[in-house]
């Protein structure tokens, strides 16, 4: 049979729990943006090897793309166009819905 608790007690024990639970908030809120940053970074990381792949299907060398950022002035809301430096240049890739994506030598 389980003792009584008088209503203050119970209380009291529900503080307890609450205040131990508030503990771990800053724990779970530290994990919460760690897994927020990281998801961030790996779809960058997979829009670069994306990137880097059309270059390479193209005829371009991209084995280590270094950084890949919107190009807003070619792009529209049909076409996206992307600038990727890679270690032997930079290249502007513009996808154009169902058509190939086209890949343009930058010089710098």
């Amino acid at each position: 049979m389980a003792a009584w608790i008088s209503p203050l007690q119970g209380r009291r024990m529900a503080r307890a729990r609450f205040k131990h639970s508030l503990a771990y908030r800053p724990v779970a809120l530290a994990l919460a943006v760690a897994c927020l940053c990281t998801a961030g970074v790996a779809a960058q990381e997979t829009t670069l090897t994306i990137l880097a792949a059309t270059i390479r299907e193209n005829g371009y060398a991209c084995e280590t793309p270094k950084q890949a950022r919107p190009d807003p002035e070619h792009s529209s809301p049909e076409e996206k166009a992307w600038i990727v430096d890679c270690e032997t240049g930079a290249y502007r890739v513009k996808y154009m819905g169902d058509r190939r994506p086209d890949v343009t030598p930058l010089h710098k």
